[in-house]
């Protein structure tokens, strides 16, 4: 990542340090202005129009600043982000698995988790880092 500091892994070093992550982001989610990056996370931005300055939300626009990210770029690509947003990663899942989830942005600090059959899943996956489990390693007792 483009912060110094981290843990080794092999010849490269990745930090994962959300504080100073978001230092440089004070208006957490205000920070976030191209129509492209917004479009990613479409229920949040365009269509609830939430914001929020909560600590993950300015995490999140570390992760979603283009300029940030712009030597990760490949040629082919317009823009380089640090990690798929929550919707983004809903839609691959589902592409994947079938299963109908969704990911529902439901006030200014996160989204709901909706399950396979419209049930809500709750506290396995937020965006508020309320739980320490994967999303993905309960899909079977979420999906059959």
């Amino acid at each position: 990542m483009p912060l110094s500091g981290g843990t080794a892994v092999g010849n490269k070093t990745w930090l994962a340090d959300g504080n100073k992550m978001a230092y440089g982001y004070p208006n957490g989610s205000n920070h976030i202005t191209d129509p492209k990056i917004k479009a990613l996370n479409n229920d949040y931005f365009n269509v609830k129009k939430f914001s929020s300055t909560e600590h993950h939300l300015k995490v999140v626009a570390y992760l979603l600043d283009t300029k940030i990210w712009e030597n990760f770029k490949a040629d082919s690509a317009e823009y380089a982000i640090g990690t798929p947003t929550l919707e983004l990663f809903i839609a691959s899942f589902n592409q994947k698995y079938n299963d109908g989830l969704k990911a529902l942005a439901i006030n200014n600090d996160g989204y709901k988790i909706s399950g396979c059959a419209g049930g809500e899943v709750g506290n396995h996956f937020t965006t508020r880092g309320q739980s320490s489990r994967m999303f993905t390693s309960r899909r079977f007792s979420l999906c059959g």
